[in-house]
C-alpha cells in the first residue's frame, strides 16, 4: 500500500502528540500551517510553536546509497521547534529553529536539509558535521523535551 506524504506527516503528528501526553507536557493544537502544536515553555517563559515533519522509514541516500533519514526544513519559518519524526523506529528529535543551521548538512534554496545515516557503514563527513543517527541523541524527545518545555 502506498502511503502519501500527507498521511506520513499526520502519523508523525499523532506520535508527537502521544509523546507529549505520555510525558505530561501540556500542549495545544496549532492554528496555522506553520504550527502543529503550541507548548508553553517554563524555560523560555513563553509559548513555543512546534512543526512536525516525518519519514516513514530510512531511504537510500540519493536514491541509491545507504539508508538515511532526511527532512527538509524551511530557513525562514517562524516555528520555534521542529519535531523530526521517524515512524519506523518511533523516534522523535526536537530541534530548536536556532539550531537547525548547525545540525543541517545542506542549505540549498531557502531550506535546510537534515540527514541522519542509519547504517554504520556510511563514511563520516569530511567537514566533521554529524551524520549518524546516534550522534543526534541529545535531540531525541526523551532527552530534549523536558529541557525545552519544563525547566
Amino acid at each position: 500500500m502506498i502511503v502519501s506524504t500527507h498521511q506520513i506527516n499526520e502519523h508523525g503528528k499523532e506520535l508527537v502528540q502521544s509523546a507529549f501526553v505520555l510525558s505530561s507536557i501540556e500542549f495545544a493544537t496549532g492554528t496555522d500551517a506553520d504550527t502543529d502544536f503550541v507548548v508553553f515553555s517554563r524555560r523560555y517563559q513563553r509559548p513555543l510553536t512546534v512543526k512536525v515533519t516525518a519519514n516513514k522509514k530510512p531511504k537510500p541516500a540519493g536514491g541509491v546509497g545507504r539508508p538515511h533519514l532526511d527532512w527538509w526544513v524551511p530557513d525562514d519559518s517562524a516555528t520555534d521547534v521542529f519535531a523530526l519524526v521517524d515512524l519506523q523506529s518511533r523516534r522523535i528529535w526536537l530541534v530548536e529553529a536556532s539550531e537547525v543551521a548547525a545540525v543541517a548538512q545542506q542549505h540549498p534554496e531557502g531550506r535546510f536539509h537534515v540527514c541522519m545515516a542509519t547504517d554504520p557503514q556510511v563514511q563520516p563527513r569530511r567537514d566533521g558535521k554529524r551524520i549518524y543517527d546516534y550522534e543526534f541523541e541529545d535531540y531525541l524527545f526523551q532527552n530534549s523535551a523536558r529541557k525545552l518545555f519544563c525547566q
